[in-house]
């Protein structure tokens, strides 16, 4: 019994060697995009969204840079964090905007295998990166961030790109005003319309003379690739998390891609 036992488990295991590498074949593109990690390593990671560790991960890969979700908080302090509310993966609870920096900065995120700490987006810019590595700033707007408080956040901004010229940087958010007031200071960065329909993203950044849009890749279509390179506007991409998602997205031919599953998009682009 024991002797079919044992070819059956070799079997499966060739069978799932050959599979692995079938889905993994190396897609063939003129043009390969930017690819950059979600928030670091990607929400499927066991490792937090946004965190020092997670962005020194990905950055380790063959690719181009990451995605940093960025608010601000009640002193101007730039964080990289993602959620509405600290407490839905922290420790602490509250809002980060209406909190003082010194009132977040020891608050951990609940993970069983990392110790993890918000990061100042600061500190993770003085981590030890290549030159030329790419950051996309998601602006996280707090709804009751208005008048000066918003043209605060955008000093900041502002100022934190100017500090690290030897980054490239692109910004996302879902303000048109907000990325107008940042074409108007002359950001040292690509400015990108966050949308949710692929119409009205191409006519907004069209109309604002913006870089492009940036949009979940489950809500385009070829069709709209090819309206968008007609404004002339580039793509961004996020919303893949595994090696097929990975494949979908490829086939767009967006210019930058960010994915939540590094390492197959890594083998799929033949990087490594």
């Amino acid at each position: 019994m024991k002797k079919p036992v044992l070819i059956s488990a070799v079997f499966f295991t060739i069978l799932g060697f050959i599979a692995w590498d079938v889905v993994h074949t190396p897609v063939e593109l003129e043009t390969k995009p930017i690819i950059l990690g979600h928030g670091g390593m990607g929400v499927r990671s066991l490792i937090p969204l946004d965190s020092k560790t997670s962005i020194e991960k990905a950055i380790a890969y063959p690719i181009q840079g990451t995605e940093l979700d960025v608010k601000i908080t009640a002193d101007f302090v730039l964080v990289a964090f993602h959620d509405e509310e600290l407490q839905t993966c922290t420790s602490c609870s509250g809002n980060v905007a209406s909190s003082l920096y010194s009132e977040i900065e020891n608050c951990e995120y609940k993970s069983l295998l990392y110790t993890e700490r918000i990061a100042t987006v600061q500190s993770i810019l003085e981590m030890e990166h290549a030159d030329s590595t790419l950051f996309s700033f998601d602006l996280k707007l707090d709804p009751m961030m208005e008048g000066d408080f918003l043209a605060g956040y955008v000093t900041q901004v502002i100022k934190m790109i100017n500090d690290f010229p030897q980054y490239r940087f692109v910004i996302e958010s879902q303000s048109i005003e907000t990325l107008n007031s940042l074409k108007f200071w002359n950001v040292r960065a690509g400015l990108y319309f966050y949308g949710h329909r692929p119409s009205s993203a191409i006519q907004l950044a069209s109309e604002n003379e913006l870089t492009g849009i940036s949009i979940d890749v489950k809500q385009i279509r070829p069709n709209d690739m090819t309206q968008a390179k007609k404004a002339g506007l580039r793509v961004m991409l996020w919303g893949c998390g595994d090696v097929f998602s990975n494949r979908k997205t490829l086939l767009l031919n967006a210019d930058i891609i960010q994915t939540d599953d590094i390492a197959s998009m890594v083998r799929l682009l033949a990087l490594d």
